[in-house]
């Protein structure tokens, strides 16, 4: 799982510096962190420990649900 991500992590920087565009790639990584926890996925906790800023984040970009 890690090396796929890391593959298309490099895909991607490689395609955008072909294009001559420097990319705008924010990755949030957590150790221990539960999707139930960012209210963005609509878990258990959202009503509870809500994530604003997470939340636009997913809104205004990319939400990888797997």
């Amino acid at each position: 799982m890690i090396k796929t991500i890391y593959t298309i992590t490099l895909c991607i920087f490689c395609l955008h510096s072909a294009l001559g565009k420097k990319p705008n790639i924010l990755y949030i990584m957590s150790d221990d962190h539960a999707a139930h926890g960012i209210s963005a996925y609509g878990g258990r906790l959202a009503q509870i420990a809500p994530t604003p800023n997470l939340d636009r984040l997913a809104k205004e970009g990319a939400l990888f649900k797997n």
